[in-house]
């Protein structure tokens, strides 16, 4: 009964871990997108600080995203 109990907590623990990553993937596009500059040339360099913070703050993912919106706005 306990290992089964176990079993069944690690899972409990391990979707919740999973959740929590969405909640706060989704809820970094959604503060990125809400902030948004109507000046390209302004928006890049705000994208610019965020990635140099996450970069510096060890958040790689969020550091890849801000890389991608920093090229898709130079390349419009």
């Amino acid at each position: 009964m306990r290992r089964l109990a176990s079993i069944i907590v690690d899972k409990i623990f391990e979707r919740q871990a999973e959740l929590d990553e969405e909640f706060l993937n989704e809820w970094q596009e959604q503060i990125i997108d809400q902030t948004a500059l109507n000046n390209d040339q302004d928006e890049i360099q705000r994208l610019e600080k965020l990635l140099q913070k996450a970069l510096d703050d060890e958040e790689y993912e969020l550091a890849a995203k801000l890389h991608v919106r920093i090229i898709k706005l130079k390349t419009k």
